[in-house]
């Protein structure tokens, strides 16, 4: 036990002196995980880092490699964030039939995941099919509010301060995707659109 809190803080000071441990891993999680879980944990920030960048080729190759190589040690809602950065990858490249499936293998994967969603709602209309657009624009937009108002109960139960502030994280993820769901339904019906 004192070897392994000597390592820990060992690697810590290494972090913080920036010479190991990028994107945000942590010295703790990196003795506690698995190979395979510090891979790909270290692909889902290098795509944090790709998304935010808007480095789109890089970040539908690493979606693609953590859709082989960590499916079977991701929980459904972080694959569905791979799936949902491939499905944006190839909006951007205007493989707009590849992005529509891949957006549906995300919903089935993980339904609440609302950037799948968004990027399906996009590629519907990139392919001209406005009307199963609107519906599905106007269905997720419900499903979004009825999430919101969940969310909002939930942190109304809530006893403990990490549960609290992990519902006010997704609650913060919520209306992000409104705003985006808001803005597509804005956009459709000022005829911006297409």
């Amino acid at each position: 036990m004192p070897k392994k809190n000597f390592m820990t803080k060992f690697l810590a000071l290494l972090a913080l002196s920036g010479l190991i441990i990028s994107n945000n891993l942590y010295a703790e999680d990196i003795i506690n995980e698995s190979d395979g879980e510090k891979i790909c944990n270290a692909n889902i920030h290098a795509r944090k880092s790709a998304r935010r960048i808007n480095d789109w080729n890089q970040l539908n190759k690493l979606a693609k490699e953590f859709q082989k190589s960590c499916e079977t040690i991701s929980d459904n809602k972080t694959m569905s964030i791979a799936y949902a950065d491939m499905g944006a990858a190839n909006l951007i490249f205007k493989k707009t039939s590849k992005a529509l499936s891949i957006s549906e293998d995300c919903i089935n994967i993980f339904y609440n995941n609302f950037d799948c969603h968004i990027n399906k709602a996009n590629a519907l209309l990139e392919l001209g099919n406005f009307i199963p657009a609107n519906e599905y624009i106007l269905s997720t937009y419900k499903l979004i509010n009825n999430l919101i108002e969940d969310n909002r109960l939930a942190i109304n139960s809530a006893r403990q301060s990490t549960e609290i502030k992990q519902l006010v994280a997704e609650r913060g993820e919520l209306e992000k995707n409104l705003h985006d769901a808001t803005t597509l339904l804005d956009a459709f019906y000022l005829g911006s659109l297409y």
